[in-house]
Formats: C-alpha cells, structure tokens, sequence
C-alpha cells in the first residue's frame, strides 16, 4: 500500500507539471494574442492620424531620407524578406516541392563538377610536374654540352694542325676518323 502511494503521488506530481507547463504555455499563447491586437489597434490608429494629416506622412517622409547606415541596412533587409513572403506565399506546395527538387539537383551537379574540377587540376598539376622534369633535364643537357664545346674546340683545333685523317690503302678514313667527324658534326647540329 506504501508502494502504491508514493507512485501515486509520483504521477500526481508529474500531470502536476505537465498542467503547469500545459497552464503556462497558454498563458504565454493569451498574452502574445493580446500583444498582437494591440499592435493591430496601434498601426490602424497611426494610419487613420495619417490620413487625416497628410502634412504628417511628408514629414515622416522627409525623416527617412535622414537614415543611418544600419537603419539602411534594416530597411534593405525588410525589403528582401518581404519578396521572399511574397514568393513564397504566391508559390503552391507543389511548385515548391518541384523548386527544392531543383535546388537539389543543381546541389547534386555542383558536387560533380566539384569533383571533376579537382581531377582535372591534379592532372594538370602532373602534367605540369612532368614538362618541368623535361625542361630541368633538357638544361642539364644543355649545360654538358655547352661546357664540353670549349674542349671539343680546342681538340679540334689540336687535330686540325696535322692531316684531318689517316688514309688506309684505299684512301678511306680510319674507323676512330669516322667517330670524330660523327661528333663534331652532332656537336654543331645540337648548338
């Protein structure tokens, strides 16, 4: 019987706060209808005082060309968030079921091209990587060969001092005659 009783008491006290929160959330609902009739009232009456006095609206009129930079702002902001109540309160449910399907596949095909994006710029980043290879070992090339002409050069000139080859007996040049003339005159081509 003692059991029963605290849990009795238990759930009484639980329904005790769900009424009170039911109790305040009502009275929170009450005071923001009256805070919204009374709001209502006051912009009806400013608008009747508005159009009895007409000097009144110029006055106000001639005020709002006198705005801050955030009241500008403000007044910007409103004017966006009244278009899009407007386009929203103007769009049906399925209209705007068909606008996030869109919005979605747009979504869907800039993750794609994303994607490509980032493929297409690391290809080209190795493709970059490799001409640079190309060209760093076409320089080095380029640099042997430029500092082995002084010597090409001077054994040259060395060998054009005496005959330019031997002959055999059959007036042809020797085999290392032959190799000679084949490098100096890649030599020559290459520079």
């Amino acid at each position: 019987a003692g059991s029963r009783k605290g849990s009795a008491t238990t759930s009484r006290t639980a329904g005790d706060r769900s009424d009170m929160y039911s109790t305040a959330s009502e009275q929170q609902a009450r005071r923001l209808q009256v805070v919204q009739q009374q709001l209502a009232h006051s912009t009806r009456n400013i608008l009747r005082l508005f159009s009895i006095n007409p000097a009144a609206v110029s006055a106000v009129r001639a005020e709002s060309g006198v705005l801050t930079a955030q009241e500008q702002d403000l007044l910007g902001g409103l004017a966006e968030l009244k278009e899009i109540a407007v386009e929203r309160l103007l769009m049906t449910p399925l209209e705007e079921k068909q606008r996030a399907e869109y919005v979605d596949s747009i979504t869907i095909r800039d993750r794609k091209n994303a994607e490509i994006i980032e493929k297409l710029e690391a290809e080209l980043q190795e493709a970059e990587d490799e001409r640079d290879m190309e060209i760093s070992k076409r320089n080095d090339q380029i640099r042997k060969l430029k500092n082995q002409l002084p010597q090409l050069r001077s054994s040259q000139r060395s060998t054009s001092a005496g005959p330019r080859w031997t002959q055999t007996r059959k007036n042809k040049p020797t085999h290392a005659t032959r190799n000679l003339r084949k490098e100096s005159s890649s030599r020559r081509s290459t520079s």
